[in-house]
């Protein structure tokens, strides 16, 4: 895709290699004005934007509010099924198609497995991002994860990308698996063999984290999803002890990897604290760098840049 006018999104495999440089050189252009203390133009001015989420978040939701009123959207929320005719028993997709012929200019999606969102997509006459599917896709926080790498790296091209966790069960993951070897980079998941049994061809798997953090250029954590390992063997303790991240085994990072992670973090499991002290750990430039990427996004979805 070389052009993002008037098309949704719905995971990264429908982004073109351009189109991706196209999005984050308009990023970096937002960055750098917010940075210099310069408001954005308001290129999105009498715009108005829905954000349907029907599972809880923080993050994603307020970054795209915020990114939407930088540019001078009006944003509507819809994120509260009790205050909601979901409540009442009316359908997910009654309630898109609801806010659909409300004719809004885009409607950003977070939802459960159990949502038809592809279809939804296909038939759609505006715009729609996917901003979270159960554990599918999440396309922008992986493309927010790229730009904050390619912004302290340079380029993608060989770096050497080490995802540590839950990683059967993360969107997140399953977007980075198809959109970092698309930039050059270079994959190893490491974690309980009950949480890597879903890997793509051309990722590597290394159960020794120790072993695998030596060579790495980032170390990504993922969030252990409990309320998925309540019918299995998972064990909290074993993890803690062989893949949290600790000042001991921070020792064997190199000293110019990032240590990234999507949030929320399980503090105590997948990070120990005192971690987030260390200048290598960028999740707060991650939290920031959303706000950009995703600004980006919904201009270009819009034709407004």
């Amino acid at each position: 895709m070389t052009s993002f006018k008037n098309r949704s999104l719905l995971n990264v495999e429908s982004l073109s290699t351009e189109g991706i440089e196209r999005l984050f050189s308009r990023a970096k252009s937002i960055k750098n004005q917010i940075n210099a203390g310069q408001l954005p133009q308001p290129t999105l001015a009498g715009k108005q934007i829905v954000l349907f989420f029907t599972e809880a978040s923080t993050r994603t939701k307020l970054s795209f509010q915020m990114a939407a009123q930088r540019l001078g959207a009006q944003c509507l929320i819809v994120d509260d099924q009790q205050r909601s005719s979901l409540s009442k028993g009316e359908s997910l997709s009654d309630t898109f198609w609801t806010l659909h012929s409300l004719r809004p200019d885009l409607i950003i999606v977070r939802c459960g497995g159990e949502a038809p969102l592809e279809d939804w997509i296909e038939k759609s006459r505006i715009p729609v991002i996917n901003a979270g599917f159960g554990s599918i896709a999440h396309p922008t926080q992986a493309l927010l994860d790229a730009f904050t790498i390619e912004d302290i790296f340079g380029s993608l091209q060989d770096r050497r990308i080490l995802i540590v966790g839950d990683v059967d069960h993360s969107r997140v993951a399953h977007s980075h698996f198809r959109l970092l070897k698309r930039l050059g980079a270079k994959i190893t998941v490491c974690g309980p063999k009950m949480m890597t049994t879903l890997i793509p061809q051309g990722i590597d798997v290394e159960s020794d984290l120790d072993k695998a953090m030596k060579n790495c250029d980032v170390f990504m954590g993922l969030r252990v999803q409990f309320e998925r390992h309540r019918n299995q063997s998972f064990s909290k303790e074993s993890y803690i002890k062989n893949y949290s991240l600790d000042e001991k085994r921070l020792q064997n990072l190199p000293k110019e990897a990032l240590i990234m992670h999507p949030g929320p973090v399980n503090w105590g499991v997948e990070f120990q604290e005192g971690v987030e002290n260390h200048a290598q750990f960028k999740m707060w430039d991650q939290k920031q760098n959303g706000v950009f990427v995703r600004a980006a996004l919904m201009e270009i979805l819009l034709g407004s840049h």
